[in-house]
Order: structure tokens, then sequence, then C-alpha cells
């Protein structure tokens, strides 16, 4: 059977690559031969198991998205991700391994050639729910709304870009659609097409449950990941009657969550990042910096101290909750640490559990991001991975301390670089020191 597809298949990419020699039949024939062509690839893909080049997360807005994107945004190299930061330089090729964005399912099909053969992943919601979740969003954000009910912001739009996606009806299909001007059934029908060529589907309501299925598909170790919604909104009673007429507005999306929830089936191909063989072996020297994979929970996003230029190091700050990140250090040895940290307070100065244990630490220089120093005991060191843990016993909000900010996170400090060593050695060991692109 393989070998007969095989065949097929270089036949028809020899016939599509052939000139007609009749300009007449050229455009006759153009539009069969592409369509034809088209059907069977996608199909010899799937059935020799093709491994997807690139991983895309269409994050269809206000369905608990947020910590998804953060978690597989972990998993990669800066340079790796799409869309590039605003340090990044934003006219370079798509050559990224993660896409993950608010992008139409129509867009990524137009922007990306190898679209179809990526791995593809999204999160639904139920649309009344969704819907609601975004009102909330938008009343909280806009000043001028905060003494309005959610009746009032549906009725009145508005003209602000910023929520320029929920304006309109039946907006969960129109982002899935294949094409950007479709309506009515055609709509839907296009959006049931499309999440059907999704490899993982997840559903809000069973989130927990999805993730862990996610997990096994994308090889992500659980325990050195966690995934929280970070952009609540609090619910807000509205009337029974608003409720339906929501149903009436979104009746397409609740017929294509419904399709959704009866009728996908559970792929079973794989997807692995760059990253994932990363920690596998055990190490006796790093140099990690914060523009590289994480293994870890509690920090924050990336970022830079000028967003404009690539020339200052990549951080991420502690929150309130003790930040935790893993190493796959070789036992019996002494280790010296160093990490360079910008305290947001004096108050708020870096402290560190080394597998639960506290160790004391050291300031060694006063710079923007200061050196400090310290010494792990081989005795804390097992054949089990490292947990670095960074906490301070206190913590800002940044606008507290910088008023006119609306940064209002609370924070300590920020980490831009860990180096680990043996405390007495002379061989040379190989480090834990990725070379990217500049």
């Amino acid at each position: 059977m393989r070998i007969a597809l095989t065949c097929t298949f270089f036949i028809l990419c020899c016939s599509c690559s052939r000139q007609e020699s009749d300009p007449r039949k050229q455009d006759v024939n153009k539009e069969y031969r592409h369509s034809a062509f088209d059907a069977l690839r996608q199909y010899a893909y799937q059935f020799f198991s093709y491994k997807p080049k690139r991983f895309y997360f269409i994050h269809i807005p206000k369905t608990g998205g947020t910590s998804l994107h953060a978690l597989l945004e972990n998993q990669v190299d800066l340079h790796d991700l799409y869309p590039p930061r605003r340090f990044q330089k934003a006219d370079q090729p798509l050559d990224h391994q993660l896409v993950s964005g608010h992008f139409p399912y129509w867009f990524c099909k137009e922007f990306d050639k190898e679209f179809n053969r990526a791995f593809k992943v999204t999160i639904l919601r139920n649309p009344v729910e969704r819907y609601l979740s975004f009102l909330r969003y938008r009343k909280k954000n806009r000043p001028e709304l905060q003494n309005f009910d959610l009746e009032f912001i549906h009725n009145n739009p508005g003209s602000d870009k910023t929520f320029s996606f929920d304006r309109g009806p039946n907006r969960l299909c129109a982002f899935l659609a294949s094409e950007p001007n479709l309506e009515g059934r055609a709509l839907l029908e296009s959006a049931k097409k499309s999440l059907k060529t999704f490899d993982v589907v997840l559903f809000l309501e069973n989130f927990e449950s999805d993730m862990a299925r996610l997990y096994e598909m994308i090889g992500i170790d659980p325990l050195s990941q966690k995934t929280l919604n970070l952009n609540k909104t609090t619910p807000q009673e509205v009337r029974p009657e608003f409720i339906e007429s929501i149903k009436k507005y979104h009746d397409l999306d609740i017929e294509l969550y419904e399709y959704a929830k009866t009728h996908l089936k559970q792929k079973k191909r794989s997807y692995r990042f760059r990253s994932s063989g990363l920690f596998s072996e055990k190490i006796k020297k790093i140099d990690y910096q914060f523009f590289m994979p994480l293994r870890g929970i509690n920090w924050c996003y990336r970022e830079n101290v000028d967003r404009f230029s690539s020339e200052y190091p990549i951080y991420r700050w502690v929150m309130d909750k003790p930040a935790k990140i893993y190493f796959n250090l070789k036992k019996n040895i002494r280790y010296n640490l160093q990490f360079y940290a910008q305290t947001l307070h004096e108050d708020t100065s870096p402290h560190l559990l080394v597998n639960g244990i506290e160790i004391p630490v050291e300031k060694k220089t006063d710079d923007l991001f200061s050196e400090y120093y310290c010494v792990i005991p081989k005795e804390l060191i097992s054949n089990k991975i490292t947990e670095l843990t960074f906490f301070s016993p206190k913590s800002y909000k940044y606008n507290e301390i910088y008023p006119g900010y609306s940064d209002d996170r609370t924070l300590s400090f920020a980490l831009n670089r860990i180096k680990i060593c043996p405390s007495k050695s002379t061989k040379k060991s190989r480090a834990l020191q990725l070379n990217f692109p500049e």
C-alpha cells in the first residue's frame, strides 16, 4: 500500500510540474491539477507521519489561551518565536518553530506555505461565556466604561481597534474560517472544515485533562511546567434576556462549539520542540541566559531594558510567588553559582533555595544588574533534577514604586543570567550554552 501510494504521489508530482503544450488547455487544467495535487499531498504527509516543521497555536481571544501561550513560549529560544518582540527585527522571514498569537486561520493559510503541514492547536470556549468575558475585559480596560453594565457595552461597541475582533456576530466562526469574507452557513461549514485539520483542540471547560493530553503529545514534563489563567476577569450578573440575545447573536458559534464537542476525533500525531532534549543529560557547567528556553514555573514573560534595542540582555521578573528553574546537575560536586539581578526596591533582595534548602547569597557588584554569588554544597545535589527557587520576602506593585506607569504587576527582582560551575575544577567541561543566531 505504501509503495503504491508513493508511486502515485511521484507520478502526480511529475505531471503537475510538466507544462501543457497547448496554451488553450493550460487555464482549464490548472485548477484541477492543483486541487488534486494538494489533496493527495496532504494525504501522503498524514499517511507517512510527516514530522511538522512548525507549531501553530491559533489563540482565539478570551478562550483562556494566555497561559498556554506562555507555556509554549518557554519551550523555544526567543529567536524561534513568531511574532517577533519589539526588540527583534520585525522584517525577518518566517523560519520560526513556534507561531503563537491572535491570528485567524485564513491569515495563517495565506501567510505560511508550511501551514497545512504544521502541528496546529487551539482552544475553544462556550461562546456565551467567551463573549461575556470579552465584555468584562473591555470594561476593565476602558476607564469611561467602568460605571456601565455589560449589556450597555454590548450595545455600544465603539470604534477602538484594540477590541475590533469581537465587533460583530459569530466571531469564533470568523476566526476559524479558511476565507475572510464568508457569511451564514458557508462561514459555519468552513470553520467546521478547518477544525478537522487541528492536531489538538482543547476545551476550556476540560482544560486540565486536555492539557495532560497535550503534554504527552508534545513531550513536556507537567511537573516542571504549569498553566495558570493569567488574564482573569471577575464574573458579573446579567439578565436572562441578555443571555438569550447573546445566543441569537452568536448562533453559528454555538453550533460550531457543539459540533466540535461531538464530532472531532483525537489525532495521534506528536511534536517535539528543539529544546526537548536540552536538559536530558547530566551536566556540571551552565551559562544560562533568559532568551533560552525555560524549564521552570512562576516567571514573568521575557523583557528587555530597551525594547527597541537588542544590545541589552533579556530578563524575567520574579513575582510575589517563588520562581523555579530546573537544571540537570551532576551529583557529588560542590558548585559556585553566580546570577545577575535587578531589584525593584531595596527591600526586595534576592534569596535562593536549592532543592528546598536556603543557601546564603552575597552581593558582589552594584550595577543595573548586580552580580550575586553563592556556593551550593555537594550534599544538596542528588540524582534527580536540581530545583533552584528564587524569591524575596517582600514584593511591590511596579506602579507603587514608579508612579505614572500603568504596570500593576507585583514584582520583586529580575534576573538575566545564571552561571554554575564546579568550585574546584581545572578541567574543561561542556557548558549548557546554546549558540543562536544574532
